[in-house]
């Protein structure tokens, strides 16, 4: 039952908090939030400014006044429910005085995710008893957007090697399985790359830690640079790195893994440092599935042949043979 001024019952507010949390995106929530301030309290109009997931400066994302509402999203405004212009909306806001508007932070789980900016259309302040409802659902928005942001950077940080930023072997070990069961399914090949620094443990031993971690870094930086986006590039530690590159048969990954020696040679570690000298590598390569049968035997192929390179002296790519 709605009572006089618009608002809705506490039970009623609990569902709305409810399809705010569990939207799937952040967009989704947006848009509850936005439609549900622009129908409950329509004599307010309102601004939505959140902050990027760096924490960067806060952009509009959100507009609603007299019962329609806008939701877009960091780098633009998309209309949602409007006759309006919502550019109309964005400039009120811009030059509202700060005389006219209540701002609302936005804060939850330790992080400030942006705010609202209320104000009411017809002059004056907006009192606290009209924004009360908003209040209320801006909790949950707050605490939604951050548990989102949190979860994001917890699946990042434990599936990313921290100094090179690359996938980390846990990923690969989750991820190379279903990749073969795809290719499988699908009758395509999927070419794999093993790249083992050579003399790593010497290099680290000989030029300090900095420039070893520098070392990394660098050949991180080359791998993502020279392949696709569609390819999975991890470290498994130490100086060793694995790319996994669907659609690639045998041939097309030796050729792909003479590029990566090719380009390491003449891998320029830290231009600040001249002192520090050019490194090589041993690269194996195989496919599944002429070189193996499963993601297991894949990265056993790969590493084999990987270890064949090191013991003819590094700096060259030799290529699995099937493992029975």
């Amino acid at each position: 039952m709605r009572i006089e001024n618009g608002i809705n019952p506490a039970s009623d507010l609990e569902i709305t908090a409810r399809e705010i949390a569990d939207a799937p995106t952040t967009e989704a929530m947006l848009e509850i939030f936005c439609t549900e301030a622009a129908r409950r309290v329509p004599m307010i109009s309102g601004g939505l400014l959140l902050h990027g997931g760096g924490g960067d400066y806060a952009a509009l994302t959100g507009v609603w006044e007299a019962g329609q509402s806008w939701v877009g999203g960091l780098r633009g405004m998309s209309q949602h429910n409007s006759d309006r212009d919502a550019d109309a909306c964005v400039a009120e806001l811009n030059e509202l005085p700060p005389e006219r508007r209540i701002t609302v932070p936005l804060q939850a789980l330790g992080m400030s995710v942006g705010e609202l900016r209320l104000w009411s259309p017809s002059g004056g302040r907006p009192s606290e008893d009209e924004v009360a409802v908003i209040r209320l659902l801006a909790v949950t928005l707050a605490v939604s957007i951050a548990g989102t942001r949190l979860q994001g950077w917890i699946r990042g940080s434990s599936v990313r090697d921290p100094l090179t930023s690359l996938f980390n072997r846990r990923y690969l070990e989750d991820t190379l399985p279903r990749e073969c069961h795809r290719c499988s399914r699908e009758h395509r090949p999927l070419g794999l790359i093993h790249l083992d620094l050579d003399a790593f443990t010497a290099y680290n031993t000989r030029h300090g830690r900095h420039a070893g971690d520098r070392l990394l870094q660098a050949t991180a930086g080359l791998i993502q640079a020279s392949f696709r986006g569609s390819d999975l590039a991890c470290r498994l530690g130490a100086g060793q790195f694995i790319i996994a590159m669907p659609d690639s048969s045998l041939d097309n990954t030796c050729r792909r893994g003479g590029d990566l020696l090719a380009l390491i040679r003449e891998l320029q570690v830290d231009p600040r440092r001249t002192d520090l000298p050019g490194v090589t590598a041993s690269v194996g390569v195989a496919d599944f599935p002429q070189s193996a049968d499963n993601a297991a035997e894949l990265l056993a192929a790969a590493d084999s042949a990987r270890l064949l390179a090191r013991q003819a002296g590094g700096d060259q790519v030799q290529a699995a043979q099937r493992i029975e």
